[in-house]
C-alpha cells in the first residue's frame, strides 16, 4: 500500500499516464556516471515511496530502490525544514533535522546513486 503520510506532495500527470508524486524536500540530483539522468524521491503511481530515475534521452521515468522505513515514516518528507539534503560524491545524503522527534528520531542516511542502495550512518546528535 503506498504511503498515505504524503499529503503535502505535488502530483504531475506525466507522459504515458503515469503519475508522479513529490514530497517538499524535492530531493533530486544529477546521476554521477549517465549524464543523461536525473534521481529524485517521490511516488511513481501511488506505488511505495522510492527513489526514481529520469531518463532525459528516452523521456523515461522508472522506480528504483524504496525508500527505507527509517525514512518513510517520518515527518520528514512532507514537514518543511524537517530534513536536510546534499550531495556528496555518488550520495544524496539525508539528515533528519525534526526537533519534534528529535528524542526517538534522528538519522542519518545516503543513497548511493550508482550502486542503487541506501546506507544507515551513525546518528548526528543535536547541538
Amino acid at each position: 500500500m503506498a504511503n498515505t503520510r504524503l499529503e503535502k506532495c505535488i502530483i504531475t500527470k506525466y507522459t504515458g499516464n503515469q503519475h508522479v508524486s513529490t514530497c517538499k524536500t524535492r530531493m533530486c540530483a544529477a546521476h554521477p556516471v549517465d549524464e543523461c539522468k536525473m534521481v529524485f524521491h517521490g511516488q511513481l503511481d501511488g506505488k511505495m515511496p522510492s527513489m526514481i530515475v529520469y531518463d532525459t534521452k528516452t523521456n523515461v521515468l522508472s522506480a528504483g530502490v524504496r525508500v527505507p522505513p527509517t525514512l518513510l515514516g517520518t515527518r520528514a518528507l512532507n514537514v518543511d525544514q524537517a530534513i536536510d539534503w546534499c550531495v556528496v560524491g555518488d550520495c544524496i545524503h539525508c539528515i533528519c533535522t525534526d526537533r519534534m522527534r528529535e528524542r526517538d528520531f534522528n538519522h542519518h542516511l545516503s543513497y548511493n546513486m550508482v550502486e542503487e542502495r541506501w546506507q544507515e550512518h551513525e546518528v548526528i546528535p543535536f547541538e
